[in-house]
């Protein structure tokens, strides 16, 4: 079926989707969407919306008042309005567009309620309570903007909406056997891959983005410098917006001085055209591979980062040094790998502590 560019479906509605000079908008026709009719109509106002705004008229017919912005209209100002990263930026508008718009997008702020929120909320089938908490974000700035704005407008309420808690998984790295049998596998299956996935053991770094943006001039004899990643296809910082000096393993090392470094430097992990990774299709397809003739259960890459901390732990690494090699903060290190920070020799160490209670009593150290 031959539909209108920028007409599509969405809860039985038709949506008119369209930019312009960069700026996104979205409306809706209120009619069904399997009636031809209904698209032949939403294509028409498509045509009309963007010959408004050509002309510089405002977008709908009724010339809202300006003291009054709809929530489409305040959500698109908000996203204008954010000096972030282009990927957060985009990641926003997704969420604005996917579980707020259909339910709040023409109605004018000053008339929104409490009750209408929540219900947009409650109608969503959100795919979890992360997916949840992470859409509330823009929401949360859409209503701060509003509130800044529009002065009869002073509640968020987002703020108001009911929180919801998640627990937090455990971490699921491999053991040391499973990590070389996927690298054993990936030996066979593409050599490229290894010495790909060999790096994502030893560095520790977030998979894919920061292996991918990794340059030849961010690496010595003696580290790796991480301080950039590859996010929604364009170079940006690291998640924490700190970059780091991961000291190399023999291993790490051996994989760089195997590598042919071109005179000019650049990515050292390029694609057939000699660009980086974008993504990380490539490298996951191959790891899907390795995983399968390994015959070890899956697990995404990005655990090849857990797998270094929790090797790293048990073989007696401190916290403090593996969270700098990770670019943790250490509240955050403990708190992700308390499983593997407990001694298996919790024992002789409570004895070690209270011999040196002993030791200080006898002394004269301790109040009696």
């Amino acid at each position: 079926m031959d539909h209108s560019k920028g007409i599509d479906e969405h809860g039985n509605r038709v949506r008119i989707r369209f930019r312009y000079q960069g700026t996104p908008y979205i409306r809706y026709l209120d009619k069904p969407w399997p009636v031809k009719r209904n698209r032949t109509e939403a294509a028409r106002l498509r045509d009309k919306y963007l010959a408004r705004l050509k002309a510089g008229l405002p977008l709908d017919d009724d010339d809202r008042n300006p003291r009054n912005p709809t929530f489409t209209e305040t959500a698109e100002l908000y996203l204008k309005s954010l000096k972030r990263e282009f990927s957060t930026v985009h990641s926003y508008e997704q969420c604005l567009n996917a579980y707020w718009m259909p339910y709040l997008y023409n109605i004018p702020m000053l008339h929104l309620t409490y009750s209408q929120v929540l219900d947009a909320d409650l109608s969503n089938s959100w795919p979890s309570a992360k997916t949840r908490s992470n859409a509330i974000i823009p929401l949360r700035g859409v209503f701060n903007l509003a509130i800044s704005t529009l002065e009869e407008f002073n509640v968020n309420f987002a703020a108001k909406l009911p929180k919801e808690t998640r627990e937090k998984k455990d971490v699921d790295p491999f053991d040391q056997n499973e990590r070389q049998a996927i690298l054993d596998a990936l030996r066979e299956l593409n050599q490229n891959a290894q010495d790909y996935f060999t790096l994502g053991f030893e560095l520790g770094c977030r998979l894919p983005g920061e292996l991918n943006a990794l340059t030849w001039e961010d690496c010595t004899s003696k580290y790796a410098h991480i301080r950039k990643a590859m996010v929604r296809r364009q170079i940006t910082t690291t998640k924490t917006h700190t970059d780091r000096k991961v000291l190399l393993t023999p291993e790490a090392r051996a994989v760089l001085d195997r590598r042919i470094r071109p005179i000019s430097g650049g990515y050292i992990f390029t694609n057939s055209a000699g660009g980086p990774h974008l993504d990380g299709d490539i490298m996951n397809g191959w790891w899907k591979k390795a995983i399968a003739k390994s015959n070890v259960r899956y697990r995404r890459a990005y655990n090849c980062r857990h797998t270094r901390a929790t090797l790293d732990l048990m073989a007696g690494g401190k916290p403090a040094f593996l969270a700098s090699q990770l670019g943790h903060t250490q509240a955050q290190f403990w708190k992700t790998y308390a499983t593997w920070i407990a001694s298996e020799n919790d024992e002789a160490e409570l004895q070690l502590i209270l011999a040196g209670r002993a030791t200080q009593k006898r002394y004269g150290k301790v109040d009696e």
